[in-house]
């Protein structure tokens, strides 16, 4: 099944197969190729795919896998593998990618791993900087499954994950916490994040286990959409996807109440 679809600055499709690979659906040539179905030493680390990243030129592509990071470089069509180090603090602790997010600048990318947390990833040196999860500091990382991860346009960098709400990082291992504040109706839907997304115009939005929410950075508050009279969201889904058409339609992937739009 298709885990993860980016598109590049060329227009072009990638598509993260689970289990099986990389697949490449060409703009121009109106055809889809598969990149790797299989893991091995020369491609990918592992076969199943769950996150996907375009770098700005259109030529690196950044996947992440079961076991580790891999990076795919279109013109030579050659893979480089970063997979899990155990006690090398500049690699990384564990091995499946659950979200990747560019850094602030091109020389640099944000991920996160299953069961440790997120990092930071200085293409230059080709280190590792982990953050763990620290969740009884009170400007700490939550969760160390963060399964959503959004650079916004003002450099802002929005995660979600297991637990612990819309989470802002601030630098120098710091965050801001957004969590459920039970009677109030402007606070964000629930604690657990599966997807977040940024609009065109700007427009911040949230999926949760309990429905979608739009995210207000000014009023540091939360709209929560498609809800009944009771507040309660229509759907009853977990919001797995989200993604804007060119029309500007959002389009809405559930877990078991199939695709919506708005």
């Amino acid at each position: 099944k298709a885990k993860a679809l980016k598109t590049d600055a060329l227009g072009d499709l990638w598509v993260g197969l689970f289990p099986n690979g990389l697949d490449h659906g060409s703009r121009f040539a109106n055809q889809f190729c598969v990149v790797q179905n299989a893991s091995d030493a020369s491609g990918l680390s592992h076969k199943s795919v769950l996150s996907l990243m375009a770098h700005p030129d259109a030529n690196n592509i950044w996947i992440g896998t079961e076991n580790g990071l891999n990076h795919y470089t279109a013109n030579s069509k050659q893979f480089t593998q970063y997979i899990p180090a155990p006690g090398d603090t500049s690699q990384l602790q564990s091995g499946p990618i659950l979200a990747l997010a560019k850094g602030e600048s091109n020389d640099e990318l944000w991920l996160s791993a299953w069961g440790s947390g997120i990092y930071n990833f200085n293409l230059k040196t080709r280190q590792f900087t982990q953050i763990a999860a620290q969740p009884s500091r009170p400007d700490g990382l939550k969760t160390s499954e963060i399964w959503a991860m959004l650079r916004a346009h003002d450099g802002t960098l929005y995660l979600g994950g297991s637990g612990g709400g819309l989470q802002i990082y601030r630098g120098n291992g710091r965050f801001e916490h957004f969590a459920v504040e039970p009677g109030n109706p402007a606070s964000i839907s629930n604690n657990y994040l599966r997807s977040l997304l940024q609009t065109r115009s700007g427009r911040i939005f949230v999926g949760t286990a309990s429905g979608l929410d739009e995210f207000l950075p000014d009023k540091k508050q939360f709209v929560r959409w498609l809800r009944n009279e009771q507040g309660e969201f229509k759907i009853g889904a977990t919001v797995m996807a989200l993604f804007e058409g060119r029309d500007g339609t959002l389009w809405v992937g559930t877990h078991g109440a199939g695709l919506i739009s708005i």
